[in-house]
């Protein structure tokens, strides 16, 4: 089975005390890692820069589609497939271990998805997310604060060209000493699906 070339995107900014250990996970398995900082004022540039192949500052936009877009935009020319990592992520190690064969076992596959444990209480499990992506022209990421892959005008999810990997994504319970912008969207979107599943839940 052919070995395919694996690149990571990963958006950053204020993460200093995360960056690390989110790096030190991918290093040993990825064949290049892009880090995309929006201008970050703490440790989080010096600190992605032991792990990470290259580290670029850009000007902030604090949009994580723009970021991604442009992180792919950024990366070397031959690399066939991108994981997309945020920095306060990890992924399975033994989906890592890998991950450079699993896209042959469907040649007709554009992308994978990922269920999601949102640490502490996972409440809305699974929070399904598509974050390993075949490298072509025509798959860009759109959308804020919730971005989504889309293959030309059309959510990749919705062409039938995504499957799921059972290895699930870690993610580190939210800071306490920032606050994000898109936080309150995301905090609604998580009320409205435990209402809507309290809801449509069988009764005992």
């Amino acid at each position: 089975m052919a070995r395919i070339r694996v690149a990571a995107v990963v958006p950053t900014y204020m993460e200093e005390a995360r960056i690390g250990w989110c790096l030190g996970f991918l290093k040993p398995h990825l064949d290049y890692i892009l880090v995309v900082d929006d201008r970050s004022t703490d440790r989080t540039v010096e600190v992605a820069s032991h792990y990470a192949d290259q580290v670029i500052v850009k000007e902030p936009s604090h949009n994580q589609a723009e970021t991604r877009n442009f992180g792919i935009e950024c990366l070397p020319h031959g690399y066939d497939w991108t994981l997309h990592v945020d920095a306060d992520e990890k992924f399975d190690e033994y989906f890592l271990r890998t991950i450079h064969t699993v896209p042959e076992l469907d040649r007709m596959v554009d992308g994978f998805q990922f269920a999601r444990v949102n640490l502490p209480d996972a409440r809305d499990w699974p929070d399904y997310q598509v974050r390993f992506i075949r490298n072509t022209p025509d798959i860009r990421w759109r959308g804020h604060p919730h971005d989504k892959p889309y293959k030309g005008e059309v959510p990749l999810i919705e062409l039938g060209t995504v499957t799921i990997i059972s290895s699930p994504i870690i993610h580190l319970p939210r800071r306490t000493d920032i606050q994000r912008p898109w936080w309150r969207a995301d905090d609604q979107a998580r009320e409205r699906l435990m209402t809507w599943r309290k809801k449509n839940q069988p009764q005992p």
